[in-house]
């Protein structure tokens, strides 16, 4: 006879579920860490998102998210995330240098000196953190440890530009006139498209009574930027000191004009967060109208009359801004788009086809393409401008969501679903796929995911009609 030992325990199949959870949430939690070192910032922050509801009490995904959020820079989100961390576990170098990243964008500068700080002690090796603490410590007005900090970057990093930089402004600053010198020199040996560092240098030099080489400091600024306001107020500053009137006063000309340019646009930039687009269009108008070769003034102008559906208004503008700057690709892919929004396809097709020659990977243009073939009834085509955007940005939402209607119009039905999940992935808040969703589920009689997916949209959107008629007829059993 056997011993009695009454009889096996059954499983706990609430852990098993539980253990399942943890092991599916430490996936996605790697799998997070991976998209952010392959740069997919977005993809990163979803699966993120869905760690931490399967490990809430893991660390983790919370850094995982943290780090997303700052590469995206929405910092305020990116703090919070790293500090619901920071109670479950320590944070990494990497993740204290992006805390301190976001809590400087946040001007909370105290705070970030004190994480970069903390960065250091765990890499002291790292240029970039340096760097950063030096920024914070300018901008307490700690100068002597900003010096100190840009100096430490500099020495782990001899080609750290921003560095040279703000080392040299500082040294300007502190009158030592040679060092400073020499920093600014090296900087633009470094980037010779620095224009701070023409006007660091020539300010030095002005102050020095060495006009002939701080006149061609300036010279040079002009030569990477034309129409920087402030070169020609330097320039004025310049030939004034030097004795040469005539010039000075043709430098203020042309300074005072490049001014008046830049506050329309600021004016105009204001009327426009205030939702008072007739007063914007007008003042950007008035700097295109001071200055016909002002392309952000086009582009804001073009870019309003397409918010406003005025398509009339928006191709005339952005043909002659076009014409005045022909390789500006973010001009010529708002022609595109606005050709697109009229309806004239072969004119869409042709302008992002001309920015492709300049740049293959434009997303724009690629995105751009692919809804004109989509609008075509091309659908072939659509798919491959649409697969090709996804190369250029894997995470781009809207080249999922418009290859799954692509997908969709060919009968490709799985395919579709698979693209407008990706989309929901990417962004939970986007309506048009969760309704899709619901239509191709409803379609399969997958009633369950189709009541899923038209109640998330009706969470969005309270007031989406299409949605509740679907659900109501779910409810009827009606096809």
């Amino acid at each position: 006879m056997g011993c009695g030992s009454g009889p096996e325990p059954e499983p706990d199949s609430h852990s098993a579920e539980q253990e399942t959870r943890r092991q599916q949430g430490r996936l996605l939690a790697g799998r997070g860490s991976l998209y952010l070192k392959q740069g997919r910032s977005v993809r990163a922050l979803a699966v993120s998102r869905q760690a931490q509801e399967l490990i809430p009490e893991a660390p983790e995904p919370y850094f995982n998210m943290g780090l997303a959020y700052t590469q995206l820079g929405r910092y305020a989100e990116a703090i919070e995330a790293f500090e619901l961390g920071r109670n479950l576990g320590s944070l990494d170098a990497a993740q204290l240098f992006a805390l301190g990243l976001s809590l400087r964008a946040q001007d909370r500068n105290p705070e970030a000196a004190i994480e970069f700080g903390k960065a250091i002690d765990r890499a002291p090796d790292r240029a970039e953190y340096h760097y950063s603490l030096g920024l914070a410590q300018r901008a307490l007005s700690d100068f002597s440890g900003a010096l100190a900090a840009f100096a430490a970057a500099i020495q782990l990093d001899s080609t750290h530009t921003d560095a040279h930089f703000y080392r040299s402004d500082l040294l300007a600053r502190n009158q030592r006139s040679a060092a400073a010198e020499a920093g600014y020199r090296r900087t633009i040996a470094l980037d010779p498209e620095r224009i701070s560092a023409y006007l660091g240098l020539g300010r030095l030099l002005s102050k020095q009574r060495r006009f002939a080489e701080a006149i061609d400091m300036l010279q040079r600024a002009v030569a990477v930027n034309p129409r920087g306001s402030q070169i020609h107020y330097f320039f004025n500053q310049a030939f004034h000191q030097a004795g040469n009137e005539r010039a000075a006063a043709a430098a203020l000309a042309v300074f005072e004009q490049l001014y008046a340019v830049e506050k329309q646009l600021d004016q105009g930039d204001l009327y426009a967060v205030r939702g008072k687009w007739e007063l914007a269009i007008s003042t950007w108008s008035q700097a295109i109208a001071a200055d016909s070769a002002c392309v952000d003034a086009y582009i804001r102008v073009g870019e309003a009359h397409l918010r406003q559906q005025d398509l009339e208004a928006a191709l005339p503008v952005l043909k002659k801004g076009l014409a005045t700057t022909p390789q500006n690709l973010a001009l010529r892919c708002l022609l595109g788009e606005a050709y697109l929004a009229a309806a004239d396809l072969t004119a869409a097709t042709q302008t992002f086809e001309q920015v492709l020659d300049q740049d293959p990977t434009s997303l724009r243009a690629l995105y751009g393409l692919g809804r004109a073939a989509l609008t075509a009834a091309h659908f072939p085509a659509a798919v491959t401008w649409f697969r090709r955007s996804l190369d250029s940005e894997p995470d781009d939402v809207e080249s999922h969501y418009h290859l799954g209607l692509a997908y969709v119009k060919q009968g490709l039905y799985p395919e579709a679903v698979i693209c407008f999940q990706q989309s929901v992935v990417l962004n939970p808040a986007h309506v048009r796929a969760h309704y899709a969703l619901g239509r191709l589920y409803a379609g399969q009689a997958a009633d369950v995911q189709a009541r899923a997916a038209f109640a998330t949209v009706l969470e969005l959107d309270p007031d989406h009609a299409k949605a509740r008629a679907s659900l109501a007829q779910l409810d009827e059993g009606t096809p």
